[in-house]
């Protein structure tokens, strides 16, 4: 499913933007508008907690779930045509690269995506989304998301009675 994420995702939709969201995703409020248009790339923090997450969200190198997310063509369309045109041709990496890390982590490490695309900053990620990794990233109190992803996420929202 990855690699379809990232060399056709782009011809599987027609509008500007497409929301993915797997089987194990859920959307929670009815605040989508908050999002649409915003941004090229929106999904749920998945930097674990601690120092390391604060550097990547502070210097714009934040990943973010793709497994409940929302992409504009136009990036969908760019992360095929660098797949094909760069990535493909010196890594060896299709069985092991997931989508949302390439789309959140590797197109960043080309020069003018950061310049051409626009992607969230934590807390409006977290308004969008959560998805826990199992227990590895904290969510801010009192904060209920647009959806959520993952077990982990499914669970917490069922056994605590909610994000808050």
């Amino acid at each position: 499913m990855s690699m379809d994420c990232i060399k056709k995702l782009h011809s599987r939709f027609s509008t500007q933007y497409c929301l993915v969201i797997q089987d194990d995703g859920f959307p929670l409020r009815d605040n989508f508008g908050d999002f649409l248009g915003q941004y090229d790339f929106v999904g749920a923090p998945i930097i674990s907690n601690g120092w390391k997450r604060k550097i990547a969200y502070a210097t714009g190198f934040g990943s973010f779930n793709g497994g409940f997310s929302l992409r504009s063509r136009r990036l969908c369309e760019y992360a095929s045509r660098t797949w094909f045109s760069f990535f493909s041709k010196f890594m060896n990496v299709e069985r092991r690269l997931g989508e949302d890390i390439y789309y959140t982590t590797w197109l960043k490490l080309l020069p003018t995506t950061l310049l051409r695309f626009k992607y969230p900053s934590e807390e409006v990620a977290f308004r969008f989304a959560y998805d826990g990794l199992d227990g590895n990233v904290s969510m801010p109190k009192g904060l209920v998301p647009f959806g959520f992803h993952g077990k982990y996420s499914a669970e917490r929202l069922m056994v605590e009675g909610g994000f808050v």
